[in-house]
This record gives C-alpha cells, sequence and structure tokens, in this order.
C-alpha cells in the first residue's frame, strides 16, 4: 500500500477493499450452501410426497423479510387493491375501467382486466379476491 516514498497507493488500496470484499463474499456463500442444500432437498421430498401434482400455499411463501421490503410490500399490496375494488364496484365483467367516469369499457368482452390480473391476486395474497376472479373466469 506504501510507495518507495511512503506514500499511500489509493489503486492498491481499493484494489484490497475489492478483495477483501470479494472474500467475505465467498465466505458467505460457502456457510449459506448447507442450508441451500437442505431447502432443495425438502422441496424434492415435498414434490415426492405429491406425487408430481401441484401445492401452493396461501399466499405464497416470501422469502426473509426486512421491514422495509415489508412496508414497500405492503403499500404496493395496498394500491392493487384499491385498483381492483374500484374496477369490482364501478366495471365488474368489462375489459376495463375509466376511472373518470367509474365506467367500464369492452374491447373484446372477456374480463380482460380479471383474466391479466388474476395471478397478480394470487401472488399478493388476495385469497377472498381472487377466489371472486377465479369464479368469474
Amino acid at each position: 500500500i506504501l510507495d518507495l516514498g511512503g506514500h499511500v497507493n489509493e489503486e492498491e488500496k481499493e484494489l484490497e477493499g475489492t478483495q477483501q470484499a470479494l472474500f467475505n463474499s465467498q465466505n458467505q456463500r460457502r456457510q449459506e450452501e448447507p442450508q441451500m442444500a437442505k431447502k432443495q432437498q425438502q422441496r424434492q421430498q415435498q414434490q415426492q410426497r405429491t406425487n408430481g401434482q401441484l401445492r401452493v400455499s396461501f399466499p405464497p411463501s416470501i422469502p426473509d423479510q426486512d421491514p422495509e421490503s415489508e412496508e414497500r410490500r405492503q403499500a404496493v399490496k395496498g394500491a392493487m387493491k384499491f385498483a381492483w375494488d374500484m374496477y369490482e364496484k364501478y366495471a365488474w365483467g368489462k375489459d376495463e375501467l375509466k376511472p373518470i367516469s367509474k365506467s367500464g369499457t369492452t374491447w373484446f368482452n372477456l374480463g380482460v382486466t380479471i383474466v391479466d390480473s388474476i395471478d397478480t391476486l394470487f401472488i399478493m395474497g388476495l385469497e377472498d379476491e381472487y377466489h371472486k376472479a377465479r369464479d368469474w373466469i
């Protein structure tokens, strides 16, 4: 890190920091590998117990939740719930909600919004809304 004149070489110092970060990352990955292998084994065992049939939990599980991520998830879920409730109230079964006139429009008469939204409802854990959409389809 010191050159012949006794000065700190910034490039070498930066390189050393990068190497240390890489080492820490690799070390962390090595420590997580047994846990990941155990989770993979549990998934395989679960798949064998269900004989390959699709089994889902409602809502789907979410990996490690930190408070900030959870707050963001809830904000997005709240926005989706609000939009869905307005669609359901003013345009149920129509292809699209026109929010200003609070009416629905029909392009294909297929309930396009319902079809497009059903997976999002499921993923977000909006169970009642999901079941209503599924029943409509």
